[in-house]
């Protein structure tokens, strides 16, 4: 429980290593990699399942294996990670009132370079490429295009509290025979 909602679920995929210490692995199909960097936005859903299991006071090392990288994230402190969730059910919470200024790749793209031109980019696209915008009806619906998406100025507040956490995660590369 935190801001007032209440999550309740299973983990599936769990194991125990030799240590004693657990660790969940998931199989992702596809790339986890590219252009010298980690696909993030294909890593937040696996991401977000090991916050909450550390916020429930259950640490574990999370394995993801992609076609091309195998990768872990090491287990977080519980106060680390109820802070992250507790931020995250705020997030949900006001996004049940109005919808929230913010999109996964270009939040993504956002903070790891903090240029708007690029940001605008993976939001609007460009030639032979689709932005973000096209492939939902909802945000097309609510901000069509970067301005509109950025005129409050909640763009980066939100961008933050959402998805920094993620890219402040650092996880570890695994050889093919540590995963």
């Amino acid at each position: 429980s935190a801001a007032g909602v209440e999550l309740d679920g299973w983990l599936a995929g769990l194991r125990q290593k030799a240590d004693g210490s657990l660790a969940r692995l998931e199989l992702l199909p596809g790339a986890l990699y590219k252009d010298k960097s980690w696909k993030w936005h294909r890593l937040l859903r696996p991401y977000v399942l090991h916050v909450i299991a550390a916020a429930c006071g259950l640490p574990l090392t999370t394995l993801l294996v992609g076609e091309d990288r195998s990768l872990a994230f090491e287990p977080m402190s519980v106060e680390h990670a109820a802070g992250v969730l507790e931020s995250w059910l705020e997030a949900w919470q006001t996004g049940m009132q109005t919808p929230l200024p913010v999109a996964l790749k270009t939040s993504l793209a956002w903070l790891q370079d903090n240029n708007d031109d690029k940001a605008r980019g993976v939001y609007e696209g460009g030639y032979n490429l689709r932005g973000e915008v096209q492939g939902s009806a909802s945000l097309a619906r609510q901000f069509a295009d970067y301005a509109a998406l950025t005129a409050d100025g909640q763009f980066q507040l939100w961008s933050g509290q959402l998805y920094q956490p993620l890219l402040d995660s650092h996880p570890q590369a695994l050889d093919e025979d540590a995963a």
